[in-house]
Order: C-alpha cells, then sequence, then structure tokens
C-alpha cells in the first residue's frame, strides 16, 4: 500500500514537473524569439528578456524544490496550485482578447492572481487538514500565477492586436499591428504586467526557501507531538 501510494505521488511529482517546465519554458522562448530586436532602440527588449530569464530560472528553482521528495508535498497541493494558476490565466486572458483590450494596470490581474492562491490554499488545508501545506500551495499558486499571466499578457500583445489596451489618446487605429499600437502611445505599453514579474519572483524565492524551513521546524514538532500521543 504504501508502496503503491509513493509510486503515485512519484507520477504526480513528474507530471507537474515536466508539465510545469513546459508550460512555462515555451512560451517564454517564443515570446523572446518573436521581440523586435531590430526596432531602435532595442534596449527595452533586451531588458525585458532578461528579467523575463531570471524570473524563469527561479520560478523552475522553486517547482523543483516544491516537487522533490523530501518537500513531502500532497499531491493535491501541487496540482491545486498549477491548476489554479492555469485557470487564473485563462480566465484573466481570454476575454482580453478582444476590443477593449487587456486592462492597461494590472491591480485586477494580482487581485485574480490572489484568488487563485486562496483557492489552493483551501484545496490544500480541507484535503490534508496541514497548514503548512496551505502557505506553501497559495505560494507557489501566486508565483506561477504572476509569471503566466505576464507571459500570456505580452504574448497577446505581440499577436493579438485587438487585446492591446484602447487607451485614450491612443494614436494608432485597433486594426494597426499591435508593435505600432504599444509604440504609438506610452500608456498603452506593457510596462505595468512586468511589476507583477517582481511579485512573481518574490514569491518563488520565499516559497523555494519556504519549503525546508517549514519541513526542519514544523514537521520534527508534529512527529515529536505524535509520538507523544502515541507512548501508553
Amino acid at each position: 500500500m504504501q508502496g503503491s501510494s509513493g509510486e503515485c505521488s512519484r507520477a504526480v511529482r513528474r507530471v507537474v514537473r515536466v508539465g510545469g517546465a513546459v508550460v512555462m519554458i515555451t512560451p517564454t522562448v517564443i515570446l523572446a524569439a518573436t521581440q523586435p530586436w531590430h526596432d531602435e532602440p532595442p534596449q527595452r527588449f533586451l531588458t525585458v528578456s532578461g528579467i523575463l530569464l531570471i524570473v524563469l530560472v527561479a520560478q523552475l528553482f522553486a517547482m523543483l524544490v516544491m516537487t522533490g521528495r523530501t518537500a513531502e508535498l500532497a499531491a493535491t497541493t501541487l496540482l491545486g496550485a498549477a491548476l489554479s494558476a492555469l485557470v487564473v490565466t485563462t480566465f484573466w486572458i481570454v476575454p482580453g482578447l478582444s476590443a477593449p483590450g487587456l486592462p492597461e494596470h494590472p491591480g485586477l490581474a494580482l487581485v485574480a492572481v490572489e484568488a487563485g492562491a486562496v483557492f489552493a490554499a483551501v484545496l490544500a488545508v480541507v484535503s490534508t487538514r496541514d497548514v503548512r501545506q496551505a502557505v506553501l500551495a497559495a505560494l507557489w499558486a501566486g508565483a506561477v500565477g504572476c509569471y503566466l499571466l505576464v507571459v500570456a499578457a505580452l504574448l497577446a500583445f505581440t499577436f493579438v492586436p485587438a487585446s492591446v489596451p484602447q487607451a485614450q489618446g491612443r494614436t494608432a487605429s485597433a486594426s494597426a499591428a499591435a508593435a505600432e499600437r504599444l509604440a504609438g502611445n506610452p500608456v498603452e505599453t506593457p510596462d505595468g504586467y512586468l511589476l507583477l514579474l517582481l511579485v512573481a519572483l518574490v514569491l518563488s524565492v520565499v516559497a523555494s526557501l519556504a519549503v525546508p524551513l517549514t519541513r526542519s521546524v514544523v514537521l520534527p514538532r508534529r512527529r515529536a507531538a505524535w509520538g507523544h500521543v502515541g507512548r501508553p
């Protein structure tokens, strides 16, 4: 029984690890490859791509820590956090693919990410009765959700002109290419969404540190308490 359970856990960890890497790396590579590198000046695109790379590395490291065997996280914790991030990203991006486009400012996006993190935490604590699992689920769901929202928004701005916010004072028409519309008005630039990358970076670092810290502090106390209760 324990063997089959452990095998299932290994399978779940492998699925989350491979699937998460594909979901995060693929759109990032596409986004970097489709940047208008020949435009002048190219510094902005270099900066954006550099920030994305740094945050992506932090995300992948956090995923390796979260899916590690020593993290002792339940399948519902891992799957709930990953799926909540995907659902939040989908529900945020899809309606904005048509006019009037995605919101100019990421404030509501952050609220959506927080809602997904709360859902992941509730799912984890209900299924495991473990506050540690809930905290880690919320941290990871928030980190992945913020990153996917930014990457998905930048991809939408690149390939779907209608997703570019139609801000007041727009100088390019709605039928113009996304690059033209973005360049035509500084208000329409997606720089606001880049703030979410900072949140994603912070949450991924905190999650990576929280896994070993909570394991070394919480689990020994819990096992000691179980041993005390089990004594005659």
